[in-house]
Order: structure tokens, then C-alpha cells, then sequence
């Protein structure tokens, strides 16, 4: 399974050895009930909602787009436990299974190396 690499300090996985960079679709969602919210509230700024993205949705109670190969990130091969616990040992950090923040379907692993909470 391929999984996307974070650290909570950041800059940790660009130092993965065997880690690819590779884009993947980035979803923005925002907390407005309606695209007509967004545009009043952020259209000067940012323009409005429809303006930029594809797939523009409701979901859950928000506005929803995705940008196709909007982000980039280090991604590394991991198939077993037995690898997540080697790859676990060669960072010398604790791992955070989880997905990641700007696509929930993306698994991710955030390799803890900094205090968060």
C-alpha cells in the first residue's frame, strides 16, 4: 500500500531514502453551507468558489473542490507490518497512521517528531 509521508516538524520525509515525490489530487474544503456563502464572505480575496477547481460539491455540510495534481508529497511502499515496524526502526521516530489532511482517501503515515497537542 502506498502512503503519503508527513512529519509533525516537517522536512523529515525529504530524507527518505527510498520515498518518491509524486502529485496527488489536492480536495479543499471549506466550512461555508453554500458556494453563494464563500463568494460573499472570500470572493475579493480569493475569488469565487466556482472560479477555481473541479468537481465542486456539498458534502457533509460544506463546500467541497479538487485541484487534480494540486499537491505534491513524499510517498513510500508499505505492505506489511513487518515493513511499517522496519521503516518504524529506521526513522527512529513514533508513526501516526492516518490520512492525509488535504485528501482523506489518501493513507498517510505522519512520523512524530515534534510535540503537537
Amino acid at each position: 500500500m502506498e502512503f503519503l509521508l508527513t512529519s509533525t516538524a516537517g522536512y523529515v520525509e525529504n530524507r527518505i531514502p527510498n520515498a518518491l515525490i509524486k502529485k496527488y489530487k489536492k480536495v479543499e474544503v471549506r466550512y461555508c453551507s453554500n458556494f453563494e456563502e464563500f463568494d460573499k464572505r472570500f470572493s475579493r480575496i480569493e475569488g469565487t468558489w466556482l472560479s477555481k477547481g473541479v468537481n465542486h460539491k456539498m458534502s457533509k455540510g460544506q463546500i467541497q473542490r479538487e485541484f487534480p495534481n494540486g499537491a505534491e508529497g513524499h510517498f513510500i511502499e508499505i505492505n506489511s507490518i513487518e515493513e511499517l515496524l522496519e521503516f518504524k526502526k529506521k526513522v527512529g521516530n513514533e508513526l501516526i497512521i492516518t490520512s492525509a489532511f488535504n485528501n482523506e482517501s489518501i493513507p498517510a503515515i505522519e512520523i512524530y517528531n515534534y510535540y503537537r497537542e
